[in-house]
């Protein structure tokens, strides 16, 4: 069929730079953190160029990102955005709030991320960081809990930026998108934390796909959800580059 509003141009250069995302996701080489820091700082440059009509400098940015030794140069600035506990707190906490926004679309939600809400945050700063401190003691205790969390969190990133990322072709909004695969996964690994410390230590890749599925099954089954989430991603300044990246690499 012909869309006459279909911009071929735009759609090829997203195609273009999820295919690069995609590969520099599936790099495990570098921990999930700094994947994830790098792209994002792609969707935010890609953005400035829709924005200031220089779409056309789409290849030379995939150059710069792809060049030779351009990824262990951005890796080390984004170890510059690692942060201590109590800010990630204060951002975290702040991004589940966002549930608070969004149309519910099955009853036993609320009391489930409520529950889970109560679990990562609500015996305050200390507590929270003392508890995430001994969940990554977890992992690294043993290679393969390190390389099987780091893969579940790779594969959500690569599903979420497959499933929205082109879809910036109706909105000129890349970042936007970005924002949406990094935040989801970033909300699903805590869901994920909060269910190993009431499961007594355990983390059981069955707990942690209902975890990813029920997200999916409140957010990207409402067209409205995603839409208000887009908005809080733009006015929000817990959604600034620099502030998603503490988050990111924290």
């Amino acid at each position: 069929e012909t869309y006459p509003y279909f911009d071929f141009f735009l759609y090829t250069k997203l195609m273009d730079c999820r295919d690069f995302i995609i590969s520099t996701l599936q790099n495990r080489e570098l921990d999930w953190s700094l994947r994830t820091g790098i792209v994002l700082g792609l969707a935010h440059d890609l953005q400035r160029r829709i924005v200031n009509d220089r779409l056309y400098e789409t290849d030379s940015l995939l150059e710069r990102y792809g060049r030779k030794g351009a990824v262990g140069k951005l890796a080390s600035r984004l170890l510059a955005y690692q942060i201590d506990g109590e800010s990630r707190f204060d951002g975290m906490k702040e991004l589940f709030g966002f549930f608070d926004e969004l149309e519910v679309l099955n009853a036993g939600w609320p009391d489930y991320i409520g529950r889970i809400r109560k679990v990562l945050y609500g015996a305050g700063e200390s507590a929270y960081e003392e508890q995430r401190q001994e969940f990554y003691e977890f992992l690294e205790g043993s290679e393969k809990r390190r390389e099987t969390w780091e893969r579940w969190s790779e594969q959500l990133m690569v599903y979420f930026v497959f499933t929205w990322f082109c879809g910036a072709e109706y909105d000129e909004r890349p970042y936007e998108k970005m924002k949406l695969a990094v935040v989801s996964t970033l909300l699903i690994r805590e869901t994920a934390q909060a269910l190993w410390k009431e499961q007594g230590g355990v983390l059981d890749k069955n707990v942690f796909f209902e975890a990813a599925r029920r997200y999916s099954r409140e957010v990207e089954h409402s067209d409205l959800n995603l839409e208000r989430l887009e908005n809080l991603f733009r006015e929000e300044k817990v959604c600034g580059l620099d502030r998603l990246l503490t988050l990111v690499m924290g």
